[in-house]
């Protein structure tokens, strides 16, 4: 069994002001034809998955590039399984519905394994 629940709240269709994002799982919350979608294959696991796991997200959107973009800085938290924590600080850049670009840099530690640290660049080109 599990459960899982988002809460978002959004700035406008422009995407500029307050946006807020909670997802809370518990249990097993993700069915197996999930993981064949996100993974390609199917996975055996070693032990259910029972803990309780957490993202959270926190930005707010401004006009940018004359107002023609706009710019949300954010930062995230999350919460995974044995403890593993997970921060995140970003930017996002959006040119109206067909272009994106977004900066962030990251941090995963868990109680078990030494802290990972990292830094991604993302291009969305929609046509």
């Amino acid at each position: 069994w599990g459960a899982s629940g988002s809460l978002r709240y959004a700035p406008g269709s422009d995407g500029r002001g307050l946006s807020l994002a909670l997802s809370p799982r518990w249990g097993k919350a993700e069915s197996g034809v999930e993981r064949l979608w996100r993974t390609g294959a199917p996975a055996a696991e070693a032990k259910p998955r029972s803990a309780p796991r957490l993202e959270a997200e926190l930005g707010y959107g401004v006009p940018a590039l004359g107002g023609s973009a706009t710019l949300t800085p954010y930062g995230g938290f999350g919460i995974g399984e044995d403890g593993e924590r997970r921060w995140r600080l970003g930017g996002r850049l959006e040119l109206g519905q067909t272009f994106g670009l977004r900066l962030e840099a990251g941090r995963r530690d868990s109680p078990t394994t030494r802290p990972d640290n990292g830094i991604a660049l993302h291009l969305d080109a929609r046509w």
